[in-house]
């Protein structure tokens, strides 16, 4: 599902980065590596440039993009298809899309394998349907802490699959109490260092 990431820039990353989504051609080897693929460090062979296979690759997007179809996908694998506030099953309604006589595009290769691999046209259409057919439980990602009290916004560590419905509510409870300050770089005022040669 998610290939573990052994090069340590991409903590450093997660921890400082309070960016929504990543640039994954920002991505850099640590000090004096070269030819070793960017997100598991293991060494590159033939044609290949950063990554090592399609599994590093939708590892990082999924880690650097968790609000968008890589890292909601695998989110609801890991959820189990169910919303973790309410759980509202969205496994239901892709049953229920593989009982249609027209199946959606992209849907027939994952038919036997939804429920543990990963598909990117599967969350698309998923998505799709549950904004023509059922607004409240269409599916969001949302931060388990929000970023303004300090989650973090980069990994799938501090994300959540949730209906519309219950992301509005947690929102709203988020929004309603004091927000982490933001520290300005541990700069002491002006005020603090001139005057006080005492």
């Amino acid at each position: 599902m998610l290939k573990k990431c052994e090069n340590p820039n991409i903590e450093i990353y997660t921890k400082t980065c309070k960016k929504r989504i990543f640039n994954l051609s920002s991505i850099r080897l640590p000090e004096g590596l070269k030819k070793k693929c960017v997100w598991c460090l293991s060494d590159l062979k033939g044609q290949q440039r950063r990554w090592c296979g399609t599994e590093c690759v939708e590892s990082a997007q999924a880690w650097g993009n968790p609000q968008k179809e890589w890292g909601l996908g695998i989110l609801l694998i890991r959820q189990n298809f169910k919303c973790n506030i309410c759980a509202f099953d969205w496994g239901a309604v892709i049953e229920a899309m593989y009982q249609k006589p027209k199946m959606p595009y992209g849907m027939s290769e994952c038919k036997n394998t939804w429920r543990t691999k990963f598909s990117y046209w599967l969350t698309v259409k998923l998505k799709d349907e549950m904004h023509m057919t059922d607004l409240p439980h269409r599916i969001e990602v949302d931060h388990i802490l929000a970023i303004s009290k300090g989650g973090q916004s980069l990994g799938l560590d501090n994300h959540q699959a949730v209906c519309y419905a219950c992301h509005k509510a947690k929102t709203k409870k988020d929004n309603s109490g004091p927000r982490k300050k933001i520290d300005k770089l541990n700069k002491p005022d002006q005020n603090d260092t001139e005057g006080n040669n005492d």
